[in-house]
């Protein structure tokens, strides 16, 4: 499997990504949510990419020759203003597994914050448990993005800080193409009964873009728990909760959301 996502990066980083505008608001969410293309490990490291990269031709660097370079040569490669020199250097470090977690532990406190971020994006490749401590101290990283992946490879890696941090990020690193959504939003959206405690509290929140947010998540969770068998009938017997709904309708439906959830 991590040769397949390997491949994917390796193959889409020589393309150029030119689509750029917000799409569809919280009237016209995607159908049944998955993590889009444009956030996955895979193409992430692309969303930056200048359509006409330097010829800096002591680092390009192609699917051949990636492989023999050494772990220097990579990290050189990785901290590169080339994007898709780095790119290519973060799916060959990934690539090679646990080996290559002290690189991006050492790349995850670089002074650049896509450099952060492209390390974070790896770590969470890699899943090596050693790398724990240091993505839970990046979960709080002045960059939103490298906030965000952090968070996302903490909660990969199975951490019991990992929930937390994810909720703690919700509103980083937008989904430029199916906003209102973050990157932070889709293992949420994909968690069990868990997720419910952190983010129904969220259905108060002074900030519409969150109220938004948190009742995706709470509808994609709700709608696969056994005990709701219609989502529909479920939201309108706990008072037809809206996000853009006067304060006072809003707390009075998710006052019934938190009775529900404890009634679970």
């Amino acid at each position: 499997m991590r040769q397949v996502r390997i491949g994917l990066v390796l193959t889409v980083l020589v393309l150029s990504c030119s689509a750029r505008s917000n799409r569809a608001q919280y009237a016209d969410p995607p159908q049944n949510p998955s993590i889009p293309e444009t956030l996955t490990p895979e193409t992430s490291a692309l969303e930056e990419i200048d359509p006409n990269p330097s010829d800096n031709k002591h680092l390009t660097m192609n699917l051949q020759n990636a492989s023999n370079l050494s772990m220097f040569q990579l990290q050189e490669r990785l901290y590169s203003s080339d994007q898709t020199v780095s790119g290519l250097a973060l799916g060959e470090l990934i690539r090679r597994g646990e080996q290559a977690t002290p690189v991006l532990l050492e790349a995850l406190t670089h002074e650049n914050p896509r450099t952060r971020r492209l390390a974070a994006e790896g770590l969470q490749e890699i899943a090596d448990p050693a790398s724990a401590d240091a993505l839970f101290q990046a979960t709080q990283d002045i960059n939103g993005e490298v906030r965000a992946r952090a968070a996302i490879a903490l909660y990969t890696l199975g951490d019991d800080r990992g929930l937390e941090a994810l909720v703690a990020n919700l509103n980083d690193y937008p989904d430029i193409l199916h906003s209102p959504y973050t990157a932070s939003m889709y293992p949420l959206m994909k968690g069990g009964q868990e997720v419910l405690p952190l983010i129904v509290p969220l259905l108060r929140s002074e900030d519409q873009l969150t109220r938004e947010r948190a009742f995706l998540i709470v509808e994609a969770v709700a709608t696969r728990l056994p005990e709701v068998e219609n989502w529909e009938n479920l939201w309108r017997s706990l008072g037809s909760y809206s996000p853009t709904a006067p304060q006072t309708e809003r707390d009075t439906a998710a006052q019934q959301w938190e009775n529900w959830l404890e009634q679970l």
